[in-house]
């Protein structure tokens, strides 16, 4: 039972799309609102994608950038942070995290996107 649970684990990494794809699912069949399962399936899966980044990170140059990535996720919330303290006032978290992790998606997938092509082209001129 723990070798196909952390299969599954080891596929929702490596392929976050379908891990989306799934939560995207689920979600439309709880709520029956399809773009408030959307936005609920690219919330969640957001961390996802940074996580399939750092995998493929680590894959390509064999060197962990976690740090890196930590600080670079913390730098953008504070930015986050900040500009909705100056522009609204007032600290929603609601709101924040929702930007935030709305624009964490945006982040990974592009980076998913750039570092599997990159992938790509770096093993066929390898082999």
């Amino acid at each position: 039972m723990t070798t196909f649970l952390s299969n599954i684990v080891a596929i929702f990494i490596t392929f976050p799309p379908i891990f989306m794809i799934v939560f995207y699912y689920i979600f439309k069949w709880l709520y029956q609102h399809k773009k408030h399962a959307f936005h609920l399936s690219v919330e969640v899966s957001s961390l996802v994608f940074i996580l399939a980044n750092l995998v493929i990170l680590n894959h390509m140059f064999a060197f962990s950038y976690g740090w890196l990535i930590v600080i670079g996720l913390l730098t953008l919330f504070i930015i986050f942070l900040v500009t909705q303290w100056k522009l609204v006032g007032d600290v929603l978290i609601k709101r924040l995290t929702k930007l935030y992790l709305r624009s964490l998606w945006l982040i990974g997938v592009i980076g998913y996107i750039v570092l599997v092509t990159l992938s790509i082209i770096l093993s066929v001129q390898g082999a």
